[in-house]
């Protein structure tokens, strides 16, 4: 799971399905009392999911469309640059579609802000024994999503690999 650290406000950057983990990662960052900030983000207010729910949780919520239907008109990468204008000592944590994903980790890599994401891949069996979900790391070692994973921190992650895709 996530490394919940301490003491630093924490920006958790989400899409789709990916707000489930961010979520339950938000109620245990709010009972620690972090300053959380959640930056949601879609290609129109259908994908918007839970924006209540984590306000009800406490959280500062941003909500971002690519066509502007809710929230402000544009990438929730964007949202991403100004508010680690406004707080580069933040921790940073996603997780969603992996161009949002990727997108997040050049942007955290470039100001050397640290970054966990929280990856989505199929996974056959679910233990370990199939290697369908396998990532390629820094290191050259892979390791699977399912049993390593699903979270990883981004500077362990071979991005190049196109794994992913």
């Amino acid at each position: 799971g996530f490394d919940l650290g301490a003491g630093r406000p924490k920006i958790l950057v989400g899409g789709g399905i990916g707000l489930v983990p961010l979520y339950m990662l938000a109620g245990e960052l709010v009972k620690q009392a972090e300053q959380v900030r959640l930056l949601m983000g879609g290609r129109t207010r259908d994908d918007i999911l839970a924006v209540t729910e984590f306000e009800r949780l406490g959280v500062e919520t941003y909500v971002s469309t690519d066509d502007g239907s809710l929230g402000e008109q544009g990438l929730v990468t964007e949202v991403l640059e100004r508010k680690l204008d406004d707080c580069p000592e933040a921790d940073v944590y996603a997780c969603g579609p992996m161009p949002m994903i990727e997108a997040v980790q050049g942007i955290c890599a470039r100001r050397v802000v640290p970054l966990q994401v929280s990856l989505e891949a199929l996974m056959a069996c679910g233990v370990g024994a199939c290697l369908g979900c396998v990532v390629m790391t820094t290191s050259g070692a892979p390791q699977r999503v399912c049993r390593e994973g699903p979270v990883f921190a981004a500077e362990e992650i071979d991005w190049e690999s196109g794994w992913g895709r």
